[in-house]
This record gives C-alpha cells, sequence and structure tokens, in this order.
C-alpha cells in the first residue's frame, strides 16, 4: 500500500512481473504507482497458481512487457485477479489472459475491457506523481465499495498521498487510480475567447452555396 515502485527491471533469463509477481499468493494491492518497470511477462503485475490478489486503487502507467501483459499478466486457470478504481495506462496491451479469470470494475484501461463501470480515457497526469488534470474523466468515476461474488470490497479511506479519498469526502464518489482530486467531477468549462468589442450595424442572410452544405 502506498507505494511508488518505479524503475525494476531484469538482464539475464525470464522474468514474471516487473514490479510485483505473485505465485500462490494474494496480496492486497492499494493506493501504489507502479510505472516504468519491465518484465517478460507482466511489465507490472504478474499472478500464477492460486493467486488472487485484490488491486484497488492504483495507477500502472507506461510498464512494459517483451512478451504479453503490459500492466498485468494472469496465468493458470487458478488465478482470478480482482481490479477496482485502478488506471491502466500506456502499458502496451495492458491486461493479458493466459488461463484464469480476472475482474475489473471502475477502472480506466486503455483500449477498454469488460466489466461495470470501466471507461476508457486518457487520465491526463499532469507530474511525476500521476496527479490529474482537472478534466481527467477518471475524477469521481471510482465506486467507493461494490459486492463481487458476495464479497464487499471498499476504496482505501485515504490516497497515495494522505488526502481524504473522496476529496472532499461527502457528496462525491471516490477518483480511479492512487491520485484524489480536490474535484467532484471533470472541469468541463471552456474559456470563451473575445475577438472584438465590436457590434454589427446590420445583417443579412445569403443563399447557401454548395446546397446542400458540404460535410
Amino acid at each position: 500500500k502506498n507505494n511508488y515502485i518505479s524503475g525494476n527491471y531484469y538482464t539475464n533469463g525470464s522474468c514474471y512481473g516487473g514490479a510485483i509477481g505473485m505465485y500462490t499468493s494474494s496480496p492486497e494491492i492499494y493506493n501504489n504507482i507502479i510505472t516504468n518497470n519491465s518484465a517478460d511477462y507482466g511489465g507490472a503485475l504478474h499472478a500464477f497458481d492460486n493467486s488472487k490478489p485484490i488491486i484497488i486503487n492504483n495507477t500502472i502507467a507506461n510498464n512494459t512487457a517483451i512478451q504479453s501483459g503490459g500492466a498485468l499478466h494472469s496465468e493458470d486457470p487458478t488465478t482470478n485477479p480482482i481490479i477496482i478504481n485502478t488506471i491502466m495506462w500506456n502499458n502496451g496491451t495492458e491486461i493479458y489472459l493466459d488461463g484464469g479469470t480476472v475482474t475489473v470494475n471502475y477502472s480506466d484501461v486503455e483500449g477498454g475491457y469488460t466489466g461495470i463501470g470501466n471507461i476508457d480515457a486518457d487520465p491526463f497526469f499532469v507530474d511525476p506523481a500521476y496527479n490529474l488534470a482537472d478534466s481527467s474523466l477518471c475524477i469521481g468515476a471510482g465506486i467507493d465499495s461494490i459486492e463481487i461474488n458476495g464479497i464487499w470490497y471498499y476504496a482505501p479511506l485515504f490516497d497515495f498521498d494522505g488526502d481524504p479519498r473522496p476529496n472532499p469526502p461527502t457528496g462525491c464518489m471516490p477518483d480511479i487510480g492512487a491520485q484524489e482530486s480536490p474535484l467532484c467531477e471533470p472541469d468541463t468549462t471552456t474559456n470563451i475567447e473575445v475577438l472584438s468589442s465590436e457590434i454589427p450595424n446590420e445583417f443579412s442572410l445569403e443563399q447557401n452555396y454548395p446546397n446542400p452544405f458540404n460535410p
């Protein structure tokens, strides 16, 4: 929880999970920023042999898999990672299934992924800490709690920096990712540039040409 995992790579042999490799283990992975790691299989995460990790409110970006699964490689029929409120962006093929299943809900996955509440939208990171721009569609797009197969999962109460999640804490849903914006929803206002203060004296309406208009 609350780790910045970056710059891990290998030089010899085969590597499974550039940041975190799971073999017969089911850790809780919350509020981590996982970036710029590389491996053969699972540039960021690799799950194998009855591993069932819980992955909530993480930012997984800019990792590389030489073979498959830039963000996550899930291998073996007994594996079942659960992913909630997590950004997976710019990792190549984000999720690769080699047996097993992956449950993904309320997450931002580049290229899209089947599940409840998932989006496919540039998160618009603004700094190396992977904070979100005010226009990011990840703001307010997460979920505070969700039931999956009879088990309840909850977003952590604080983000990577220790700010409350959601922020403000009332009337909003959490953001997707490790960082929490102080906004409840994206700021989609558009500034209007005043080109001239002159007011026309008259107007005229001419015949449209060509007709019909060329789109």
